[in-house]
């Protein structure tokens, strides 16, 4: 599969029919592609995937998993380690809380994921540890990490990763967004 990525298409998304943002998170929810990364998991998960699951590492708000569930065809698994409270489910989203690193049910889930969002502490120590979670695992499926510009713990994750992967924060996060490719069968052009 080919996916093309173009900040014009992306910022022509309609954002303004998504139910259930926190209502912190609103304001961010909405803004163009390059400033925060929701149009794109929207336009990935509705454009070019359909009827997986996907796997959100790192709820927060909610928001993520929400632009990630729009396919109604896909079904998403948010966890984090902490329950925050206002988030408003959705039929094809699963909240979970709990510990990744040690709960082999939420370790399962990912790993029965294609399609991954990673936005944990950015402290490097737990993103290295997903990262060998998958590639332990043999694991395929694309990887999105948020946050890989953001402090030196972030670049040095990003730059260990020794798989191809490609730098999308020119339509993801201002603090860098970047996809890993775990998998031979999709490519990326980027306009």
């Amino acid at each position: 599969m080919n996916i093309t990525l173009s900040n014009n298409v992306l910022d022509e998304l309609d954002t303004s029919r998504i139910e259930h943002v926190h209502p912190t998170m609103q304001q961010w929810f909405h803004l163009r592609s390059g400033k925060e990364h929701y149009r794109l998991l929207l336009y990935l998960t509705t454009q070019y995937f359909n009827g997986i699951k996907i796997a959100d590492i790192g709820t927060y708000r909610g928001a993520s998993a929400l632009a990630l569930a729009q396919n109604p065809k896909n079904k998403v698994f948010s966890v984090d380690l902490v329950e925050h409270a206002g988030i408003v489910p959705k039929d094809n989203i699963t909240f979970c809380v709990g510990n990744l690193y040690t709960d082999s049910a939420i370790q399962n889930n990912i790993l029965d994921s294609y399609f991954i969002f990673m936005d944990i502490d950015h402290m490097y120590t737990g993103e290295m540890w997903i990262y060998k979670l998958l590639t332990e695992n043999n694991w395929k499926g694309i990887l999105i990490c948020d946050d890989i510009n953001l402090n030196n713990n972030m670049r040095k994750f990003w730059k260990e990763v020794s798989l191809p992967k490609i730098d999308v924060t020119k339509y993801g996060h201002a603090t860098g967004t970047g996809i890993i490719n775990f998998t031979n069968d999709l490519t990326f052009n980027l306009k």
